[in-house]
């Protein structure tokens, strides 16, 4: 029991009677920091999986190479072969070469042609880092 003002007892007294709240503050504050987790995974999930929904431009097709013939040396036409973001080139030379979407606007090529593209709105034409357009035919 408390008898001398300010000795303390009626602190400890405070202490002992909060403490289950306490208890029920720290139980809610854990179920909410986890709700909020498993919110923000629920969002990012649906983010992802618009993200994915995009539909890709499907660039399958034979190409002309623009602007003029001087400017493309690795080939007059190319034949794209496209499954989902993988992308297979052959030219009228015989070469072939591999590629992938690298986003709904954007395209790489591998070797032998080693460039980046832009695929136009349309999906008609690409527009190469080397100078050089493919449009579709």
């Amino acid at each position: 029991m408390c008898r001398i003002p300010g000795d303390g007892c009626d602190i400890k007294h405070q202490v002992r009677t909060a403490a289950p709240f306490a208890e029920e503050v720290r139980v809610q504050t854990r179920s909410t920091l986890q709700l909020i987790a498993i919110l923000c995974g629920l969002c990012g999930a649906s983010a992802l999986g618009a993200a994915q929904a995009q539909q890709l431009p499907q660039l399958a097709g034979t190409y002309r190479c623009e602007p003029d013939p001087a400017a493309c040396i690795s080939g007059q036409t190319f034949t794209v072969t496209q499954s989902g973001g993988k992308l297979e080139f052959k030219n009228d030379q015989g070469n072939i070469g591999s590629g992938t979407l690298t986003s709904n606007v954007s395209a790489s090529a591998g070797p032998p042609w080693n460039m980046f593209g832009t695929v136009s709105s349309d999906a008609r034409a690409i527009e190469w880092t080397n100078g050089t357009r493919w449009r579709k035919q």
